[in-house]
Order: C-alpha cells, then structure tokens, then sequence
C-alpha cells in the first residue's frame, strides 16, 4: 500500500489506530508492516524498535487526554471545573481505552521517556483543585483520591461489576463526584494538615486477612 509514500506520521496513526481496535498486547511491528502493506524493515527506516514507537503512542495518548481536559476545564473553577474535568476523564478512558491503559502501565514501565511527560496526568487536576483554598499538602492528597475514584470507578464499570443493580450508572458516577466535593469543602473549610487528624481508627483486623 505504502511505499516511497510512507512517513512517520503515517506509520504513527496507523500504529494507534490497531492499537486502539485490538489492545497493545497483541501489537507488534510485524502487524502493523502487513496494515500498511510494506516490508517489517520499511518500519525500521523511522523508528529505531518497537519501543521507540510506543513511546510516540505513549505520548500522543498523554497529550490528547490533557488537551481534553484542559479543554473541558477551560476558565472554569471550584466544582463547575471538577465535574467538567470527571466527565472529560471518564469519557477519554471510555472512547479510548487501549490508550488510558496505555497510561496507566506508564509508571511501572523503563521509559523514561513517558515516565517524565506523565506528569500531564496529574496537571489538570491540581490546576483546578488550586482553585479552592487547600492546604498544599491536602490539595497533594485530595488529587490522589480524585484520579483514584475515576480510575477505580472506571475499572469496575469496565469490568462488569455495576450491572448488579438496577440503579443509573451515570447516576453512580455523578454521586462519587458529588461526594468528592463535599471531602474538598469540608478540607476547605477546616484547613486540616497532615497530622494524626487524619489517620483512621484503628481496625480489628485478623493476621490471617492481612
């Protein structure tokens, strides 16, 4: 199909496109040179190894997924941004899973390459939280539980496990939103620090469960 005609560019989009229809696990460079119709060598021309072009996936993933946030966010603050940027989040992970898996073995992965541009993951989400009167420590914490509830909550939607009752799972997701902002109003009014105000009681709990 491709021949003298054959670009980085091309072999990028391609490569996202199979990526995003059958997974990252199954793509190799042999996939994508039989896609495109050329020779596995032809590949090699533009990128050094496999590697090498799955960190130009990593990396269009990561800024796409910033690019919406930040869109979604725009001039926005306080809660009207958090719910815009949940929505945003939500709705990237589900039109483009393969990529938010992508990102999300980021931090476990040996490239140091995508391992320093993660930090577009976490930008959006500070920006907005600064736009409510936070401790530093408590914004630092309350950034962790917010991508954890998306995430978590993504996972389990993925997974299967809402179809057990009957209620809305928008309403669900809307509900853990609502929930959220109401632990950032209380942390902002009570301008709580790091100390032991914040560690949960002591639980019985059996060695056996540990």
């Amino acid at each position: 199909m491709y021949h003298k005609g054959l670009t980085k560019g091309i072999i990028l989009q391609n490569a996202i496109k199979i990526i995003e229809d059958t997974g990252i696990k199954g793509f190799t460079m042999k996939l994508l040179a039989d896609t495109l119709g050329v020779k596995t060598a032809s590949l090699y021309k533009h990128y050094d190894n496999l590697d090498a072009l799955i960190t130009e996936v990593g990396l269009y993933a990561l800024n796409t997924q910033h690019t919406k946030m930040m869109q979604a966010i725009g001039r926005k603050e306080r809660d009207e941004a958090v719910i815009a940027l949940a929505q945003a989040y939500r709705k990237f992970a589900k039109k483009h899973h393969a990529l938010y898996a992508l990102i999300m073995e980021i931090p476990t992965s040996e490239n140091e390459i995508l391992q320093t541009a993660v930090s577009m993951v976490t930008e959006p989400v500070v920006k907005v939280l600064k736009t409510f009167s936070l401790e530093e420590n408590r914004m630092k914490h309350l950034q962790r539980v917010f991508r954890a509830i998306l995430h978590g909550f993504i996972n389990q939607e993925r997974a299967g496990y809402f179809t057990y009752f009957t209620v809305d799972i928008e309403e669900s997701y809307n509900l853990a939103i609502l929930v959220f902002l109401e632990g950032v109003h209380s942390a902002e009014k009570e301008h709580l620090t790091i100390t032991g105000e914040n560690t949960l009681p002591n639980a019985d709990i059996d060695e056996d469960d540990e």
